[in-house]
């Protein structure tokens, strides 16, 4: 530490703060023509601009041609514009050239009305148009007519040439009422009788001594009137009822004056070099304006209009834009102070203490509008990068010197000792701590350095990084300090440091600008150069470790804010972009940028402070602002919106022009990529707009575009849509009711409903026609299927039915073979031998058919069910005969019998016959009854290993009948039986007693048995 004696030189001025009046050019790259004649804003926010080669029209930033209104003569757009003016409704413009062309035009639908011509002027020079009470007055170069446009466009001529006092060409004109008009002459005001057709000199311009010329002139509402000279004098006063009650103010220095404007606070006076804003009354200076070409676009002004908030105001070299913001301003053009204002402090003396790249700078705002500036010399070094006030002591940190103190006191007189700490370090930041005995001092290349205010000794703090750029304030027994890139909390009981973790939730945090508590100490808000600010809430028990998260404020968290102030529960964020205000839930209520008396867009870090009498200082790269008193009230009118156009692949709706929006839109299935542009009327910065959109039916959540004022929606499928768009102007004020577009994506012609019923149609009916064309191959399918089944079945049918013929073939010839020798042996039998009766014919074939009935098998052995066989023959003989039934009981006890044919029938025949002899000797041995046995045993092996069977039959006699005797008086029987055995070939053998006949036959197979 040490101490020097420096000479301090304390340049002291005093100076206005009537600063609050700013200057903007509006689109110096986008006129055609920078020459301005004259402007006027419709009630819509389009702004209508005349100039020496032509017409253009300003919607939301941007400037079209005479061909934007439909109807207007090409001409318009090549001639000088003399004037324009706008009816008391708004909605109708007029507009004049200088060739006496005049046109009146609806500028909500940008068409024109009507567009008479004063062909019997065109020779002569038009000065300026009049919107009056019914009419439209014109005038020029000894002329002055009236166009009637209520009157279905008659024109009456009030005066011509010749009139003495009318030959004098008219600066400009004004109307009292419906018989009285006023004009002005450079030598004279005059009152215009229209209904006895004279004109009367009401002052005279020499009254006001030799050389005085009269420019313009205003009526008030109650019919004073104020008349500007060339030389800046105001006349006041002057009534229209005695010329000689007036007064006269003497404004600024020696200019031309042209335009003026009367306010209720202020005149506005256009001159040839610059605007000057004078007060009504002395208790305050005027106020120059561009004087030095340095705000407006030239300093000769033209022509001066009205704008809600503002003025236009038409010059040689472009348009610009008067504003009375909410901001005092300060800079080095305005008050000589360096503009890169870095810091803020204030004394015990409620002085402020600004530091500044190029010194420091004490300031005195009274009560009234004088501020008093003093500049600080003899400083080691005057880029001052911080400045602090610690007990009736101003220190101040250099950007290579340390830091420097002295007593705020002593800084007045005419000699202070300095006393230096640190020298040869960078300071960016001095902090005190309440109720502590150390002030911090942030350092660019050592880090963080305690200082004990009382020993003036200092030490370095421990793990401090090396570079040190923030210090944010105490909070409880502890506060941060780092850098760009490293936070750490330094603990003022202990003077410990240690290093702080960050929860971003795995999102950078970025490059670190600033640190600030809000909501006492209950947030921190960190701001970053590339990645918008966050907010980390104070944990008592965790404060190494802070929780990032966003602001719920997407303007907020895209901005780089350089500090934070408190007010009246609102936060004031001085960001990149102007500064940003916002209630205690962050919800943007007010933006101020230039147009709001801001000396810059651009902000310095740390360069933000609240006075004690709550006045807020705001430093950037052009001087600083100080606001003081209450926040506005929310404006009463959001700002206009338009939609600009729809485009699509083949549809194109230009609603700059057209004017009206249609309540809802078609659009074809190939328009369905769409684009929409839209826009805020904001003529001043239209990169500080703001937007946000939605499409219900597409995707009901709103979508923040900043200001990126269009959206594109590709390939939206068939529906109904409906799109709504918000947006703010420069100013931070939205329009929440905004604009609506419905629209309809129509669906193509085969998604339609009559497509849907042709489909449904068509289905049915190529459902039938399939199902026709199914049942036909189906048909012709099991048709084909069936013939080549019948046909292949008839093949194997027919292979079966030829081989059974072969077959039966066979075995009919065997069995005809057969057959042929049986009926050989039939018909050895018949007739019998020995006389005796034969057996007929038929009796005989019906045991045949029997036989036939009850074989099967026709090859080799043969199947010959013999009971079955017996029964028959039984039925067809015995049974048949009533007689026969009664006494002949046949018991049968036969089986089956497997052997060759021949043999088989041999069986048969020899059953039938024997059947036949019980038919036969039955009636003969009345009364007895004969029972007749027949039976065929199991098969029997002979000697000669050869198969048989035998035969049995026998018949019983009872009741006194006796068989012996039958048979001695019938001898044929026992012949016949012997003739049957022989011819059958069959060995017999008979019995017989007086009950009883048993005959016995045996039947051998030919063939051997096998061993």
């Amino acid at each position: 530490m040490f101490s020097f004696v420096s000479a301090l030189l304390l340049l002291v001025c005093t100076l206005s703060v009537n600063a609050r009046w700013s200057i903007h050019q509006l689109h110096p790259e986008k006129l055609t023509e920078t020459s301005i004649t004259s402007v006027v804003s419709d009630t819509d926010g389009k702004v209508w601009v005349g100039s020496l080669t032509g017409l253009q029209v300003l919607i939301a930033g941007k400037f079209y041609s005479t061909e934007i209104v439909d109807g207007l003569d090409p001409l318009f757009g090549r001639q000088i514009i003399r004037d324009i003016v706008q009816e008391d409704s708004g909605r109708e413009i007029w507009i004049l050239t200088e060739t006496g062309y005049l046109a009146r035009v609806d500028s909500d639908q940008l068409r024109v009305i009507d567009t008479p011509w004063f062909r019997n002027y065109a020779d002569a020079k038009v000065l300026g148009i009049l919107q009056g009470h019914d009419k439209i007055w014109l005038w020029g170069l000894g002329f002055l007519a009236a166009y009637d446009y209520e009157l279905g466009g008659h024109v009456s001529f009030a005066w011509k040439s010749g009139d003495k006092l009318l030959d004098k060409p008219l600066l400009t004109l004004r109307e009292l009422n419906d018989s009285v008009l006023y004009g002005l002459t450079q030598s004279s005001l005059l009152r215009i009788d229209l209904e006895n057709f004279t004109v009367q000199e009401k002052v005279k311009a020499l009254e006001f001594g030799e050389g005085t010329e009269f420019r313009d002139f205003h009526i008030g509402s109650k019919g004073g009137i104020t008349v500007l000279t060339k030389n800046g004098r105001i006349l006041e006063g002057i009534n229209t009822l005695n010329s000689q009650r007036y007064s006269v103010s003497q404004t600024f220095s020696q200019k031309s004056a042209d335009q003026l404007v009367v306010e209720p606070n202020h005149y506005i006076i256009g001159t040839d070099g610059g605007i000057a804003v004078v007060p009504r009354g002395k208790t305050q200076p005027l106020t120059e304006l561009g004087k030095d070409n340095s705000e407006l676009s030239n300093n000769h002004v033209l022509t001066i209009s009205p704008l809600k908030g503002g003025y236009l105001i038409g010059t040689y070299r472009g348009l610009n834009y008067l504003s009375k913001g909410l901001f005092d301003g300060f800079n080095d053009q305005s008050h000589r102070l360096s503009n890169e204002v870095l810091n803020f402090t204030e004394d015990e003396n409620k002085n402020i203490w600004i530091a500044t790249y190029s010194g420091v700078f004490r300031f005195s705002k009274s009560s009234s509008a004088l501020s008093t500036f003093s500049r600080l010399r003899g400083l080691p070094d005057e880029r001052a990068m911080t400045i602090e006030s610690i007990e009736n002591d101003i220190w101040i940190g250099l950007r290579e010197h340390g830091v420097v103190a002295a007593k705020s006191a002593s800084i007045d007189k005419d000699q202070s000792e300095f006393k230096s700490y640190l020298p040869n370090k960078p300071i960016p930041a001095i902090r005190t701590i309440q109720d502590s005995q150390h002030v911090l001092l942030a350092t660019l290349n050592e880090g963080l350095y305690i200082l004990d205010k009382e020993s003036r000794e200092s030490f370095k703090a421990d793990e401090s990084p090396s570079r040190v750029t923030l210090i944010s304030k105490r909070v409880k027994d502890y506060l941060y300090y780092g850098n760009e890139d490293a936070l750490f909390v330094y603990w003022t009981k202990d003077g410990t440091s240690q290093r702080v973790s960050f929860n971003s939730g795995g999102h950078p945090i970025g490059t670190m600008v600033s640190l600030e508590w809000i909501q006492s100490g209950h947030y921190m808000i960190i701001s970053t150069l590339d990645n918008g600010i966050w907010m980390a809430e104070r944990l008592e028990e965790q404060p190494r470790s802070l929780a990032l998260k966003r602001p719920p404020n997407n303007e907020l968290a895209e901005a780089i804010a350089c500090g934070v102030l408190e007010k009246e529960n609102h936060y004031w964020f001085s960001t990149s972009d102007g500064i940003i205000v916002t209630n205690d839930r962050f919800e943007t209520t007010h933006r101020f940028s230039l147009r709001d008396g801001l000396q810059s867009k651009s902000c310095n870090v740390g360069a933000v402070f609240k006075d004690s009498r709550d006045r807020l200082y705001f430093g950037g790269s052009n001087g600083f602002n100080v606001f003081e008193g209450s926040l506005p009230g929310a404006p009463v009118d959001p700002p206009k919106m338009m939609f600009e156009r729809i485009h699509s692949a083949v549809f194109t709706a230009d609603f700059v022009k057209s004017g009206n929006i249609p309540p809802h839109l078609e659009l074809h299935y190939g328009d369905r990529s769409i684009l929409l542009d839209f826009a805020v009327m904001e003529h001043f910065q239209a990169d500080a707009t703001r937007y946000r959109y939605r499409l219900q039916g597409y995707n009901d959540e709103w979508v923040e575009s900043g200001s990126t004022s269009e959206v594109n929606y590709s390939a939206l499928p068939p529906g109904n849509y409906i799109f709504h768009v918000q947006g703010s102007d420069s100013s931070g004020r939205w329009n929440r009711e905004g604009l609506v577009l419905s629209f309809t994506v129509l669906k193509p012609w085969w998604l339609t409903t009559y497509a849907f019923a042709a489909y449904i149609v068509l289905a049915i009916a190529a459902a039938i026609m399939a199902r026709r064309w199914y049942l036909r191959m189906a048909v012709q399918t099991m048709s084909r299927r069936m013939n080549a089944y019948i046909s292949q079945q008839n093949d194997l049918l027919l292979e079966e039915v030829q081989d059974e013929i072969e077959i039966q073939e066979q075995i009919l010839s065997k069995y005809n073979a057969h057959t042929t020798d049986l009926l050989t042996l039939v018909q050895q039998l018949v007739p019998p031998p020995n006389g005796g009766k034969s057996t007929p014919d038929r009796e005989l074939s019906l045991s045949l058919l029997a036989f036939e009935r009850n074989v099967e098998g026709f090859e080799n052995d043969i199947h010959f069910d013999v009971e079955s066989y017996t029964n028959e023959l039984i039925d067809i003989h015995i049974d048949a005969d009533q007689s026969l039934a009664s006494r002949v009981i046949c018991t049968v006890e036969i089986s089956t019998l497997t052997q060759p044919a021949p043999y088989a029938l041999r069986c048969a025949l020899l059953i039938h016959y024997l059947i036949a002899l019980a038919k036969r000797a039955t009636p003969e041995l009345s009364p007895a009854v004969a029972l007749l046995n027949l039976s065929l045993s199991e098969p029997v092996i002979t000697d000669t290993n050869r198969v048989g069977w035998v035969l049995r039959g026998s018949f019983t006699a009872e009741q006194g009948g006796s068989i012996a005797q039958w048979l001695t008086d019938q001898p044929w029987l026992e012949e016949n039986l012997s003739d049957i055995a022989e011819s059958l070939d069959v060995d017999h053998d008979a019995k017989c007693s007086d009950t009883l006949f048993a005959l016995g036959c045996e039947f051998l197979r030919p063939e051997p048995l096998l061993r």
